[in-house]
């Protein structure tokens, strides 16, 4: 199971997908350019960047564990990730 994790993670960061890139990309305001998150000014356009990566704009509309990150539906009472119980704050948040 490790090593198709390992094979899948690979994969995603090789097409440019998953939360590795995420975390290291910010979008631009103003032209929309995918830019690294720890750029301050936008290459094409020189606007400010959005201190927020994808990845935390991504959690922020999402109801997510609180342990390990992973998105949940509305439906699930444990994490199918870590095991670890929803609690009713996050479920209330994510509404």
């Amino acid at each position: 199971m490790k090593k198709q994790n390992a094979i899948r993670k690979k994969s995603l960061f090789h097409f440019g997908f998953g939360v590795d890139i995420m975390k290291h990309s910010v979008v631009c305001r103003e032209c929309k350019s995918l830019e690294p998150s720890n750029r301050m000014f936008c290459s094409k356009c020189s606007s400010k960047l959005p201190k927020k990566n994808l990845y935390d704009l991504y959690k922020s509309y999402h109801m997510c564990c609180e342990k390990c990150g992973t998105v949940l539906s509305s439906s699930m009472h444990f994490c199918p990730r870590c095991g670890i119980r929803v609690k009713l704050a996050e479920m209330v948040a994510a509404k």
